[in-house]
């Protein structure tokens, strides 16, 4: 009988960091520190108790590197102390959208501009900064990182 290949799954769950200062005031945060608001704080325990009841396991847990979503880790841990039993990799590649030189200005400065240069919102980029395609490219290649260890590096350890 020929031996079963294993077909590797990665079940992942995503989570927005807490309300920030700059989400409260409505400006581009970007890739700033961040700091989240007492609402901010909640909504990431609140996480960390839904987590908690469920009692969800988890191996490996990405957190972006930024100080706002290393915040909001935190808070989520200190409500489902289970997740530290997980290795947690704090990485730049799932960082939010840069903002370069609008950082720390009106959200609404990115639709403005996207408009005077008569791009799509998605495809405009400040300068420093990147666009919304740019984030997707980032990501898709931390995704290509994932399926990499955790798919195709275990089926050739097996």
């Amino acid at each position: 009988m020929e031996k079963e290949q294993k077909t590797g799954k990665i079940r992942l769950l995503f989570a927005r960091h807490g309300e920030t200062e700059a989400n409260f005031t409505g400006v581009i945060c970007g890739h700033q520190p961040g700091k989240l608001t007492t609402l901010g704080e909640e909504q990431a325990q609140k996480i960390g108790v839904h987590f908690s009841k469920e009692q969800r396991t988890f191996d490996y847990i990405y957190v972006s590197d930024l100080a706002r979503t290393v915040a909001t880790f935190e808070n989520c841990k200190s409500r489902a102390q289970h997740l530290e039993q997980a290795k947690t990799i704090f990485t730049p590649l799932i960082r939010e959208r840069c903002g370069g030189v609008l950082e720390c200005q009106p959200l609404d400065l990115w639709r403005q501009n996207a408009e005077k240069e008569g791009l799509d919102i998605r495809v405009y980029k400040a300068e420093k900064g990147e666009s919304w395609c740019d984030v997707n490219t980032r990501c898709s290649a931390f995704l290509k990182q994932l399926i990499e260890e955790h798919i195709i590096n275990k089926q050739q350890d097996s």
